[in-house]
């Protein structure tokens, strides 16, 4: 993608469009969606943190865009995190993320594969890029991801009314059929891996409370290791996740 400052946007104009410099109904449909949702662009941009108004915000983005060619796009103004969450849940995609400073893959969206695909991005701390898989086409789907996106119950998304039939999305990829997209989830008390579903090892972290953070003596702590270590046997047919809650053989 072009370095020019909305390199973000023009990866979904890329993957809607095919057109990586029609990122202006891209930027619009974002606006779009913060109209809508204000908790999630106060909360999520970078803008928000020094001025909370969007008019303002929407002001300073469309004389950003219609000037990208005669200056700089302030940083302010890139794609962050709140347009990817609004962008997954308007355009109903799965994007993947891989953040080489981190060294690891964030999605954004749900990955059951019920909605109309999904697309791969890279971040290298400034810059986005649309990747594509070893062939130049499909992207491969990612086997680890770190979800950065709440449901769209807890944080309550307003739909937003895009016209996302105008796209011809020919660069949003298809999930294969009958291909569950799984995650390598490690067990590091009993030393194994195993593979769940992504999805729903997501959706039950997302609906689940966290338990509280309790302060426990040595003793106890203990006492609490070697009670974990008879529930690893084999003898045992599973275990509680004291995370998400949820019970694993």
């Amino acid at each position: 993608m072009p370095a020019n400052g909305p390199c973000g946007f023009s990866c979904f104009a890329y993957s809607l469009t095919g057109d990586r410099y029609a990122y202006g109904d891209v930027v619009e449909d974002s606006l779009h969606a913060f109209f809508r949702n204000q908790r999630l662009f106060i909360e999520r941009t970078e803008f928000a943190k020094s001025n909370r108004t969007l008019s303002v915000y929407q002001r300073q983005m469309r004389d950003a865009m219609a000037n990208v060619e005669f200056k700089p796009v302030p940083s302010p103004l890139w794609m962050v995190d709140g347009h990817l969450v609004a962008f997954s849940h308007m355009y109903d995609l799965t994007v993947f993320v891989y953040n080489c400073a981190l060294n690891r893959w964030i999605v954004y969206g749900d990955t059951a594969g019920d909605n109309r695909g999904y697309i791969c991005l890279s971040l290298n701390g400034e810059h986005f890029d649309v990747l594509q898989g070893v062939d130049a086409v499909t992207a491969a789907i990612p086997r680890e991801a770190e979800p950065q996106v709440l449901s769209a119950e807890r944080m309550a998304w307003q739909p937003v009314d895009v016209n996302s039939g105008r796209y011809s999305s020919p660069f949003v990829w298809n999930w294969p059929h009958g291909e569950m997209v799984s995650v390598t989830v490690a067990d590091t008390l009993c030393d194994t891996q195993r593979l769940y579903s992504y999805a729903a090892v997501v959706k039950s972290v997302t609906t689940q409370p966290l338990p509280q953070r309790i302060t426990r003596s040595r003793s106890a702590k203990l006492q609490e290791k070697e009670y974990v270590s008879s529930v690893c046997s084999d003898n045992v047919d599973g275990f509680e996740c004291t995370v998400c809650c949820r019970r694993f053989s």
